[in-house]
């Protein structure tokens, strides 16, 4: 058994109530959702859904299980890290209390990739996305000067399309 992050992705019927159902079918048997999020797909009428939590090979198919039961869900599988490309955004307010720090501040936004999307006279708006390590990662750094507010999206996640050639 393989304790550690789980990824499961579902493809359900966008319908009022969805997401609600399926966490709390979650929640009652006491399986604590790490990260959910939920959007369109390219399938009209459709929404993808992608859960992760921390557990065991038998807790993560007994959530499949339970929830390939739900009649709303079209589609589920819990997904190979592998395999897979997984992605998180965050937005964060970061105080640039001199000069110097905004110049240390925009050159770890140029290391880690990120961008600034507001920028006032002390502090920046910036928006980091790659894999949940990266954010974290640049989260670390950034609360070195001060973070006064973030918000950090739940992952997305897809397979990998083949066999990586680059």
């Amino acid at each position: 058994m393989t304790n550690g992050l789980h990824v499961i992705s579902l493809k359900v019927l966008d319908q009022p109530g969805v997401l609600q159902r399926i966490s709390s079918l979650i929640s009652r048997r006491n399986f604590n959702i790490h990260t959910i999020t939920a959007g369109a797909t390219e399938t009209e009428g459709i929404t993808r859904i992608t859960i992760t939590f921390w557990g065991d090979d038998n807790t993560a198919n007994q959530v499949v299980r339970q929830l390939d039961k739900l009649q709303e869900v079209k589609w589920i599988e819990e997904l190979d890290k592998e395999t897979t490309l997984l992605r998180e955004i965050a937005l964060m307010k970061v105080q640039a209390k001199s000069p110097e720090e905004r110049a240390d501040i925009l050159n770890f936004v140029n290391v880690y990739g990120a961008k600034v999307v507001e920028a006032v006279k002390d502090g920046l708006a910036v928006e980091v996305t790659g894999g949940p390590k990266k954010v974290s990662s640049f989260i670390d750094v950034m609360e070195t000067f001060g973070v006064t507010q973030l918000v950090r999206s739940g992952a997305l996640a897809i397979e990998r399309m083949g066999e990586v050639k680059y």
